[in-house]
């Protein structure tokens, strides 16, 4: 079920670009919907979905923590750009395979331009508590993080990440993230 809740976790999403901005729960719930009814087509298909449902670079930040600002603008895209594909390509194949599943939003809370909305996700006979945190910019709400059981992705990423840093620096980490992603392309063809 863990696998299933992460599987979601980077399928769904939310974001609205209409003016004014609807309440986070509204917006999550109509992407999830798009989310969930692009599993039937191509893989392409489904990962514009999954971009406009996520601030990959808020996530990307988030994950570097403080490292973030010292690393150059150039770096700090292909960071952004390497951990959305990973992601994508990860868990795409995953997603595509539990088509079946169902999003219960519970309540949601709100503090200026963060929102956590919790939700219950099932799946066959199972079900597991996820959190999505979402921000809004640009007049759209997107997810940045994604929590279940108390531990979300960027306090993950961010542990992973500073170690990598720590030992290599951010040429070696995008070195892995660069291997990652030519690993899951080959195994996608």
């Amino acid at each position: 079920m863990r696998l299933f809740a992460a599987v979601i976790c980077t399928c769904l999403g939310v974001a609205a670009a209409a003016a004014p901005l609807p309440p986070p729960e509204q917006a999550f719930a109509k992407l999830e919907r798009k989310v969930h009814d692009s599993l039937t087509g191509k893989r392409e298909g489904i990962a514009k979905a999954v971009g406009a449902a996520f601030d990959f670079d808020e996530l990307a930040r988030r994950s570097l923590g403080d490292a973030w600002d010292a690393q150059s603008k150039a770096d700090r895209e292909r960071f952004a750009a390497l951990l959305r594909d990973v992601i994508t390509l990860s868990y795409l194949p995953k997603v595509q395979k539990t088509p079946d599943y169902g999003i219960a939003i519970k309540s949601t809370d709100k503090a200026g331009d963060e929102a956590t909305v919790h939700t219950v996700a099932s799946a066959k006979d199972a079900s597991i508590p996820l959190d999505f945190k979402l921000t809004s910019k640009g007049g759209r709400w997107a997810i940045f993080d994604t929590v279940i059981d108390g531990v979300g992705l960027v306090e993950t990423y961010n542990e992973q990440f500073s170690r990598a840093l720590a030992k290599n620096g951010m040429a070696g980490l995008l070195k892995s993230l660069e291997a990652r992603k030519a690993q899951l392309e080959s195994t996608a063809k």
